[in-house]
């Protein structure tokens, strides 16, 4: 019997279109559930000589967060140089640190004050998300701007959250993929 690893999928996380920034400047991809990285997926497989370490580490992960990262990789041609294109993620790493706080989140998407920053109750961001930077737009646009789309994306997340939060998943233990039992 072959063994099947079945992974959640991060879907693409579509946005509401921005009048200042372009459309292509962020891929952004959500899943409310705690799922692997997008680039560990190819070493999730048992023969692999990376699976040990990956497969503790995700063990040891709280899965109640909100996990998120900045890729800037996909910006090679645009940005060629590798001191740039970390700069730029740093820089929308901000943007999207900033948009959080400002919407009452701390760096998990955990609530800091209830209710205090926007007025109404607020629920903790759960899930895996990336955001893979696709252009140079982010380093030449006003920091504001960034935050501003950055803010739309956090509220994004916030709908798919709400949306997600009816659905209970029962999964018992030995069908739980970061415990390295097959379904």
């Amino acid at each position: 019997m072959v063994a099947r690893w079945h992974f959640p999928q991060i879907p693409t996380l579509r946005l509401p279109r921005s009048t200042t920034m372009p459309a292509n400047l962020f891929q952004m991809f959500y899943t409310p559930v705690f799922a692997p990285w997008r680039w560990d997926r190819e070493h999730l497989t048992p023969n692999d000589i990376l699976y040990p370490k990956l497969m503790d580490s995700y063990q040891n992960m709280p899965k109640d967060i909100l996990r998120w990262h900045v890729v800037a990789n996909t910006a090679v041609k645009e940005v060629p140089k590798a001191v740039m294109r970390e700069r730029l993620r740093r820089r929308l790493r901000e943007a999207f640190r900033d948009a959080l706080k400002q919407l009452g989140y701390d760096w998990h998407g955990r609530v800091l004050q209830p209710g205090q920053a926007t007025g109404q109750p607020l629920n903790d961001l759960k899930g895996t998300w990336e955001i893979h930077c696709r252009g140079r737009a982010g380093l030449d646009c006003e920091f504001l701007e960034l935050v501003n789309y950055a803010k739309s994306a956090v509220s994004a997340v916030d709908k798919s959250c709400k949306q997600h939060a009816g659905i209970v998943r029962k999964v018992g233990r030995e069908a739980q993929w970061w415990e390295g039992v097959s379904a």
